[in-house]
């Protein structure tokens, strides 16, 4: 679970409250045709850019990448790999069957390795598969940041169609003040939409995505080290170059 990301939600939404409260009652910031049309529209526009199929995998993509941390570490990684080469050295390619791998794309690698492909086809197949997973998670990006610029456009929309409603009843002076607040209460639900959810979720996904890259292209140099017989010493100062953090290396 992704602390950060639940402890933002809540204080993002827990002060929005709180100044709703302070400012007036909360039922007046409750408009079901406004939600409609933000909501509605908000995702109407959004299934006509993107395939459903699209947008359910990057909804499942974006709740992962939020609140659930699956990927190793670098340093994981690097310490993993590093204790199956010197299984490999010590009892062969066939002693890393059945070994722990809970990494599922570094075990991909190694089932290639120990049925024996050439290095070459090895790469090309983890090259695939990661550049499927990377695309995933852009397109998710992609869309959540089309919903972070439409939702505020479509509240815009309703705010109009309130305005458009409100001076049709001019003649009556007590009428425009609620009128207007409903006209109003559209466009901030479309802020709240993009500032709260869309937007957040969109960079989020741009942050994984390139931890993502990272991540696999250490894997894939991993796998490929250990399917060449490079010694332990030899793949640590390898791998250690793909830390971003040079202290995490000496640690190790």
């Amino acid at each position: 679970m992704d602390i950060g990301t639940l402890i933002g939600l809540i204080a993002t939404v827990v002060v929005i409250l709180v100044a709703i409260l302070g400012a007036s009652e909360l039922q007046y910031f409750i408009d079901i045709p406004s939600i409609a049309v933000v909501f509605g529209a908000t995702f109407g526009v959004t299934f006509i850019k993107y395939r459903l199929s699209e947008m359910i995998k990057a909804f499942i993509v974006a709740a992962q990448a939020a609140f659930f941390e699956k990927s190793m570490k670098a340093s994981d990684i690097i310490e993993k790999a590093t204790g199956l080469t010197k299984i490999v050295q010590k009892d062969g390619i066939i002693a890393l069957e059945g070994q722990d791998i809970p990494n599922e794309f570094m075990k991909k690698g190694i089932d290639l390795v120990m049925d024996g492909h050439s290095p070459e086809f090895t790469e090309k197949i983890l090259r695939n598969l990661m550049t499927r997973a990377i695309e995933d998670a852009e397109q998710g990006q992609k869309m959540f940041a089309s919903m972070g610029d439409s939702a505020p456009a479509m509240g815009m929309i309703g705010t109009l169609i309130g305005l458009v409603a409100m001076l049709q009843n001019l003649s009556d002076p007590a009428a425009i003040g609620p009128s207007m607040a409903v006209a109003l209460i559209t466009t901030l639900y479309g802020a709240a939409i993009a500032q709260v959810f869309c937007i957040p979720l969109a960079e989020k996904l741009e942050m994984r995505a390139k931890e993502l890259k990272d991540h696999l292209d250490l894997i894939i140099e991993s796998v490929l080290a250990i399917q060449q017989g490079q010694s332990a010493l030899v793949m640590t100062q390898l791998l250690n170059t793909y830390l971003k953090n040079p202290d995490e290396a000496e640690k190790k």
